[in-house]
């Protein structure tokens, strides 16, 4: 399976262009999966191979946000075997997560810090909590990124290696321009 599973891997790099972080996450889901599936992959012609490994997968106490993770990883690795078959994802638990309230939002921006480090740190909580982008991407971003007549800011390579524009408000923008 490992030498099958190399080349699906090598085509995933060179032929999809995929990036490092995506193939990081085929690998953590072959090791949580691979020891359930037969040695040679020409054998995975039955659902019951893959009903068994949903339900081993289960009983390790993962959630399953985290199984349906992995269930995505082993169908696209079924569809470049040609293997025919698709696990079926797991209902998940709707939740709906935490967030600032408009008052955390509004004090984190009205943040007046002492010292060019504390400014730092206080923009850099500004920027995320108004305009939602990743801290890794906001950790990116460069002065020529941030449009402040058009309060705009340009996002590059962000999740899925995409750019996009981020619209900001009036007060981020008195953010930037404060000293």
């Amino acid at each position: 399976m490992a030498s099958k599973w190399q080349e699906f891997l090598e085509e995933r790099k060179y032929f999809k262009n995929v990036s490092e972080n995506t193939l990081d996450y085929y690998r953590v889901a072959y090791r949580a999966w691979h020891r359930w599936l037969p040695e040679d992959p020409q054998q995975i012609t039955e659902p019951f191979f893959l009903k068994r490994l949903v339900i081993e997968l289960q009983k390790t106490g993962i959630s399953a946000v985290s199984t349906n993770t992995y269930i995505c990883a082993l169908n696209t690795y079924l569809k470049w075997l040609r293997a025919g078959l698709k696990v079926p994802y797991l209902i998940e638990t709707q939740t709906v997560p935490r967030t600032f309230t408009p008052d955390q939002v509004q004090k984190l921006l009205e943040l007046r810090p002492h010292g060019r480090a504390a400014h730092g740190v206080a923009l850099t909580l500004a920027i995320i909590a108004d305009t939602g982008t990743r801290a890794e991407e906001m950790l990116k971003l460069e002065s020529h990124d941030i449009d402040l007549d058009g309060c705009i800011l340009r996002v590059r390579l962000g999740k899925g290696r995409q750019g996009r524009m981020v619209p900001f408000s009036i007060p981020l923008r008195r953010s930037f321009t404060s000293t």
